[in-house]
């Protein structure tokens, strides 16, 4: 199992993938091959309400999956960069916002087969997924 990520310059032990449904394993998988071409591994880690469930119905068998209270108040928010993977914005809106509140340092991912004009501003939080195409 290899594991993770160049992201942003910011010091970090991981990424946190925030939602582990399919979207949140596609983010997983840019990761790995951010991973592989940068030759920076990092850990991963899933954080989800549904944990217990993910796990025993063995969807994500590759990755921890922890609790979003345990994720909060641990020091493991410390330590690891995020991304919220859920497709949904107004859910992706209200998550960022309750994460940004307890102090969580977002990442953007940014798959290497992307295409993202110089003029494009991208924000923390973002995921730009393979051969997309992002003007000004």
């Amino acid at each position: 199992m290899l594991e993770l990520l160049n992201y942003k310059e910011m010091p970090s032990h991981g990424l946190a993938i925030i939602c582990a449904g399919g979207y949140g394993r596609e983010v997983y998988d840019t990761a790995i091959r951010l991973s592989r071409l940068t030759r920076n591994p990092k850990n991963i880690i899933f954080v989800d309400d549904f944990a217990d469930k993910i796990i025993i119905d063995k969807k994500i068998t590759y990755a921890k999956v922890i609790l979003t209270e345990e994720f909060i108040n641990s020091d493991i928010k410390n330590i690891f960069n995020a991304v919220i993977a859920i497709g949904e914005p107004s859910l992706r809106r209200m998550l960022y916002q309750k994460f940004s509140n307890e102090k969580i340092n977002f990442t953007t991912i940014i798959d290497p087969t992307s295409c993202i004009s110089d003029s494009a501003k991208i924000l923390n939080g973002v995921i730009v997924g393979p051969l997309a195409s992002i003007q000004a």
